[in-house]
């Protein structure tokens, strides 16, 4: 038997996609980052991993008011975010699945495929 915790959080940010798109103004996002975690030792207290620990560690990742062209050596792409984070947060818990949503209408999902 298996659950997986849902943690939401938010963060603000500039870019501009310069690698794919010449023209495109620096303009910003209010991502909102869903992070999918499996827990499968539920202890006496119901719960494996406690949703503030975990929150406490994605925010202490996100790129909180940042430029992300200099924050990351990469086009900082949705696709692109969603893969750096879900490796960042895959070094603490066993993270199943990330949503990153740029705007209420777009958004990525990334997850490993197991071989």
């Amino acid at each position: 038997m298996s659950f997986y915790i849902i943690i939401r959080s938010n963060f603000s940010a500039a870019h501009r996609l310069k690698e794919l798109m010449n023209d495109e103004e620096i303009h910003g996002h209010n991502y909102l980052v869903e992070v999918f975690i499996k827990e499968e030792k539920v202890d006496k207290k119901g719960y494996q991993f406690d949703f503030r620990e975990v929150e406490k560690f994605l925010k202490s990742i996100l790129p909180e008011h940042k430029f992300l062209n200099e924050f990351f050596d990469f086009a900082p792409t949705c696709e692109n975010i969603a893969k750096y984070l879900f490796y960042k947060i895959k070094e603490k818990y066993p993270i199943v699945k990330i949503r990153l949503w740029e705007n209420e209408k777009y958004a990525c999902e990334y997850e490993e495929k197991n071989s």
